[in-house]
């Protein structure tokens, strides 16, 4: 479009009128300069593009309008994005949570098998002891043989897990070792 050397003059003298008050009020919104100045461009732009038919005395209200919805524009954007980054990230923590699960049932299973490998006696001790929570003395009495004896059930079966995970397994698991056999119930 083609403007005359009097709408430049125009639109000079209304930017000058109106850029400080439209500044701020934008910037007051979006506490952010460079966002401001995106703003206030697109507005001035809007303006210069509709200036033969804008109607001069109105033009602040105008440019105020332009500012707020492009401010609401911006709002609305910055909070799709979030909403989408927070799905994005629910997303990933579902997807973590499942591989957890997943690898917690694998050393479960892992763990069952080398459990399943010790002798009776000592098998029934430990699973008494760390499945069911049952104290020494209550192994004891319901197995009829002496809290010495079950105190060394558990600890030739605590050697023996430790030992299995961590040559078979390598040190990553000794880790492992620690968080499934450290707490000991005596």
């Amino acid at each position: 479009m083609a403007l005359s050397p009097r709408s430049y003059h125009l639109f000079d003298r209304l930017f000058q009128l109106t850029r400080d008050k439209l500044y701020c009020f934008v910037l007051k919104h979006t506490r952010n300069k460079h966002l401001t100045e995106d703003i206030l461009q697109h507005c001035y732009m809007k303006l210069w593009e509709h200036l033969e038919t804008v109607d001069v005395d109105r033009v602040e209200n105008l440019l105020f309008t332009y500012a707020r919805n492009a401010v609401i524009d911006h709002v609305r954007k910055k909070q799709n994005s979030v909403i989408v980054f927070s799905a994005v990230e629910e997303e990933q923590a579902s997807v973590v949570n499942i591989d957890r699960q997943l690898e917690y049932a694998e050393l479960n299973r892992q763990v069952s098998a080398l459990i399943d490998r010790m002798p009776a006696k000592r098998k029934q001790v430990f699973v008494l002891v760390r499945e069911y929570g049952l104290s020494y003395e209550e192994v004891s009495e319901r197995m009829g043989i002496s809290k010495l004896t079950i105190k060394k059930h558990m600890n030739e079966a605590l050697r023996f897990l430790r030992k299995e995970a961590m040559g078979v397994y390598g040190a990553s698991y000794i880790l492992l070792a620690v968080l499934l056999f450290s707490l000991v119930p005596g």
